[in-house]
């Protein structure tokens, strides 16, 4: 039986402001571009991005891994 794995790029109200200006307002690559990496032979994966979907908290996941941001910088320069 595949492990599963939760990939989840979590919602941020200031990137949501940003995010909701553009016209070509595309998912951050993060997460899958790691997923790329994983062996799905082995793996069932699962990405949420917060922005679009809803985290499936009543589904089992062996590994759950969030995102982060460091927006000091990028905020500091639309501010």
């Amino acid at each position: 039986m595949k492990k599963s794995i939760l990939l989840i790029q979590p919602e941020n109200q200031k990137m949501n402001r940003f995010r909701r200006k553009q016209f070509n307002n595309f998912v951050q690559i993060t997460m899958p571009y790691l997923a790329c990496f994983i062996d799905e032979a082995k793996y069932k994966i699962t990405l949420v991005d917060e922005y679009q979907q809803q985290i499936p908290y009543t589904q089992k996941f062996d590994l759950v891994a969030i995102t982060a941001a460091e927006q000091r910088g990028h905020w500091g320069l639309t501010e």
